[in-house]
């Protein structure tokens, strides 16, 4: 799923009625630590522009949760609150987590600018590797961390979150191509949401090859 976002703050939690904080409740900015390969691997190099960008992306989600107010920017995700939201997490998609009350997560990786280049050193192609490992964490996890258990699309996101300087192929014809996959649209792509959409699955099925030994399904990656 694409996001085009071009919102501003640090982790934190609201407090539900009837709950008491915990350890894992208190606000939490992570890095990586655990061993496991596939989890993030620790902060990279964010430029100050690209930290101001996560920030402002997270600010959305922490005035929702302030606000007691659903996250309005998935027209397929109704009735989700947040009530988690951390930063630089152990999460493959690691920039921004979100949990929301319908026991939810989405996994937000927030970049300023993104070229729809997918060569294998590219930062479109490097955070489809995240995005494949994020899956693959999850269908293997026992959810112990509690977001690292099987995928549910009925409640849960992997979100690329980009600034307009973006390329059109990501912010304009690869999130319609998606919007119109999530609506189980009948209707032919126009030209170019189709190529969007062409080079994304054709770069995710690359990768997944690489990081598992089964490759994905069409069920998982549907052509």
């Amino acid at each position: 799923m694409v996001l085009t976002a071009t919102w501003m703050v640090t982790g934190f939690r609201r407090q539900l009625p009837g709950s008491t904080l915990n350890p894992r409740g208190q606000l939490i900015t992570m890095t990586a630590s655990d061993p496991n390969s596939l989890l993030a691997r620790g902060g990279g190099n964010a430029t100050s522009s690209g930290v101001l960008f996560q920030s402002s992306v997270a600010s959305y989600f922490g005035a929702a949760m302030l606000a007691e107010k659903n996250i309005d920017r998935f027209s397929d995700l109704t009735g989700a609150m947040p009530v988690v939201v951390r930063m630089e997490t152990e999460a493959p998609v690691d920039d921004i987590l979100v949990e929301t009350n319908a026991g939810g997560f989405i996994f937000v990786q927030a970049k300023t600018r993104v070229e729809f280049s997918t060569g294998p050193a590219s930062p479109f192609a490097k955070t489809i590797e995240q995005f494949v490992r994020q899956w693959l964490v999850c269908a293997a996890g026992s959810g112990d961390r509690q977001w690292n258990r099987p995928l549910d699309q009925a409640r849960d996101r992997i979100v690329l979150a980009v600034g307009p300087a973006s390329s059109n192929g990501i912010k304009a014809d690869l999130k319609r191509a998606l919007e119109a996959k999530r609506a189980q649209a009948t209707a032919p792509l126009p030209q170019d949401q189709q190529a969007a959409l062409d080079r994304l699955t054709s770069t995710i099925d690359g990768i997944w090859r690489t990081s598992s030994a089964t490759p994905p399904t069409a069920k998982i990656l549907p052509r």
